[in-house]
């Protein structure tokens, strides 16, 4: 997934589309992908694991998964680099899991971009 503003790239994302029977490899899946980033990047700035919903899974890792799917538990990285912000994330709802790397500009007349292309679509003006 490509998002250009004012004809610059300024974002982008990797959607993953695995597809697992046990919901834990998906859990595998992000913490592998963690891995390469963090040999390439270092220790992310944020790491961590979100519960909402209940504690209904909470103490029973190898229900994690299912957790995800139900929307229970989301897993979040952020790097940020120079002039990039590097988030991997991991969340679910209704049974369906979704894993996402995105790349998104930190340069300010790229910021800048992004808030206008973001107010024009709101307005419904392109």
């Amino acid at each position: 997934m490509y998002y250009f503003a004012d004809n610059k790239l300024v974002r982008g994302a990797y959607i993953f589309r695995n597809e697992h029977i046990n919901n834990n490899q998906y859990i595998d899946d992000f913490e592998t992908v963690k891995k390469s980033l963090t040999e390439k990047y270092g220790k992310p700035q944020k790491d961590e694991q979100v519960w909402s919903g209940g504690d209904l899974f909470k103490n029973d890792p190898s229900v994690w998964g299912t957790a995800v799917a139900v929307g229970n538990l989301q897993y979040g990285a952020v790097w940020t680099l120079n002039d990039t912000q590097i988030a991997l994330w991991l969340s679910g709802d209704n049974l369906k899991i979704q894993h996402v790397l995105g790349y998104k500009s930190t340069k300010p007349e790229h910021l800048e971009l992004m808030k206008k292309a973001q107010d024009k679509a709101k307005s419904g003006i392109w």
